[in-house]
């Protein structure tokens, strides 16, 4: 399993958009986000879509360790509800659908592990990506729509490649 991370550096406002270098070839994640209580146990879940680039063939290890294929990303509000199903809507058309994986406790548990191999560990009000459940292309002018069951959607526009 690896680990990567977003900081606010890469967090897009909700309905916000991304410019791509001319370069990237854009994929956007359908994800869910995990809010951390005071507990260390979840809180709460938040639907959550990350744009990536996978036009590179960098070595897997470089990649985790420089966030090479990350972009950007954003959030919706953190909610109740159990997510099901994630889908991604693609200037209006369903372009990828599928369920949820059930094992959001056991990501969670790996990535504090390997957090606490390096001395960290998470911490309350943490919010932890749990990587994608669905995926697809995304060209420069689209509008693209990530959407979990029972914790609503999140949109981001994809501008036009600069000259």
């Amino acid at each position: 399993m690896s680990v990567g991370y977003l900081t606010s550096d890469t967090q897009l406002r909700l309905g916000g958009s991304y410019t791509p270098g001319p370069r990237e070839q854009v994929y956007a994640d359908a994800e869910v986000a995990v809010l951390i209580g005071p507990d260390g146990q979840a809180a709460g879940y938040a639907c959550a879509l990350e744009l990536c680039d996978l036009a590179g063939e960098d070595d897997p290890e470089l990649v985790v360790a420089r966030n090479l294929f990350h972009r950007a990303f954003t959030l919706g509000p953190v909610g109740g509800g159990t997510p099901k199903t994630g889908r991604l809507v693609i200037d209006g058309q369903v372009r990828a659908e599928g369920p949820v994986p059930d094992d959001l406790v056991e990501r969670i548990d790996r990535v504090r592990t390997v957090l606490r191999s390096v001395g960290e560990d998470l911490a309350a009000a943490d919010l932890v990506i749990t990587g994608s459940v669905v995926q697809h292309r995304v060209l420069p002018g689209e509008q693209v729509r990530a959407e979990v069951d029972d914790l609503g959607s999140v949109t981001l526009s994809i501008d036009a490649v600069p000259a």
